[in-house]
């Protein structure tokens, strides 16, 4: 069968592109060989995406370690790019790309972190698979694209606090006196759990009421008096890393079922009903040259302030542990202003521990002293 001339110019045209294609393969080779390059097969899709999550484990924790100098950060326009990255030559290519909104913050060429909002179902899959805690990461989440309170630097730095030591307000000292749900879980099971043995052996029951409100006691002083100090001698410290250390699941770990949780934003604190997994986070911080170690349970660290003891600073807590808001005047001292639902609380928790307190006295009268 003999080809017409269309066919013909058709056919020789691919014989020179593939003459072409092996030439080149050939002269490729041989430069590789020339510059000491090994020829090395094409990635497969299962390392190419071991080489996306390497890149992009990379820039997010460059991006969460510039967040160390929160103060030297920048808004930049969209289109422009950070000239001098913050850690180093070393580049890599952007996993990022096509996935940013508008309003980003650069971290070097071709290094961008979205931080105008919530990231990307894709990026947070990636966070989470990698471990990197997102409390961490979105707190360096800002209006606008800013770069907020960062978890990475000293959160509430730039709001008022005086030098300590400090005045505590008396109110604030007696609503440290707080409600806790636990306690009246335990002073219920200790009553009802054990009903037969009290049946039984009644001469058990008060020593189990002294036991029981003693070791209440024991944990509340020590409570009471570590935020007391931290009230007249804490400063904010400063947070050098943040790390999830455990996050349970709705089938394993520890859940909160419509328990009441804190979550601090610099020094905001929000109380909410909460029924989910919760999260341990270690928070690295420092204070005066001298780094220790806070571990926080709850719904993971959001970039509250964490206030350290300038004598010890080892002994630190994050501002949700304290069961009232820590409001502050121009000057820097504290506002004796807790809510109403706290001083509740505090006349709740009283009364609770004076039944307490009648119920053992009770018991000892009629049982040991018969």
């Amino acid at each position: 069968m003999t080809e017409t001339p269309e066919q013909r110019v058709e056919r020789l045209q691919a014989e020179l592109n593939a003459a072409q294609i092996a030439q080149l393969q050939q002269q490729l080779a041989q430069a590789r060989g020339e510059s000491g390059y090994a020829s090395q097969p094409a990635p497969t899709y299962g390392q190419q995406m071991q080489q996306f999550g390497g890149a992009s484990e990379h820039y997010i924790q460059s991006a969460l370690q510039y967040g160390q100098a929160g103060q030297q950060s920048q808004q930049v326009p969209q289109g422009q790019q950070f000239v001098q990255p913050p850690y180093g030559t070393e580049q890599a290519p952007n996993p990022f790309a096509g996935q940013l909104q508008p309003g980003v913050n650069l971290f070097g060429p071709g290094t961008q972190v979205f931080t105008g909002g919530q990231l990307p179902p894709a990026i947070q899959q990636l966070l989470t698979s990698r471990n990197i805690d997102m409390g961490a990461l979105s707190s360096l989440v800002g209006s606008g694209g800013g770069m907020g309170p960062s978890a990475y630097g000293t959160p509430g730095a730039n709001e008022p606090l005086s030098p300590a030591p400090r005045r505590v307000p008396f109110a604030l000292r007696l609503c440290l006196f707080q409600w806790r749900w636990w306690e009246l879980f335990a002073m219920v099971m200790v009553v009802a759990a054990p009903i037969a043995l009290w049946m039984f052996y009644p001469v058990a029951a008060p020593a189990a009421a002294i036991a029981m409100i003693l070791v209440i006691w024991t944990l509340r002083i020590r409570g009471m008096r570590m935020r007391g100090r931290l009230l007249k001698w804490g400063m904010p410290a400063r947070v050098c890393d943040v790390e999830v250390v455990s996050s349970g699941t709705y089938y394993s770990g520890v859940t909160y079922n419509n328990q009441v949780v804190a979550v601090a934003r610099g020094w905001e604190v929000e109380r909410s009903l909460y029924s989910g997994p919760a999260t341990t986070s270690k928070i690295r911080y420092e204070l005066g040259g001298e780094e220790n170690v806070l571990i926080l349970r709850g719904l993971g660290y959001r970039g509250g302030v964490i206030l350290a003891d300038t004598r010890k600073p080892r002994s630190a807590l994050c501002v949700s542990s304290f069961p009232f808001d820590l409001k502050r005047d121009e000057t820097g001292e504290w506002l004796p202003t807790p809510k109403v639902s706290v001083w509740i609380g505090s006349v709740a928790a009283v009364l609770l521990h004076a039944a307490w307190v009648t119920g053992a006295v009770l018991l000892v009268q009629h049982i040991w002293l018969i």
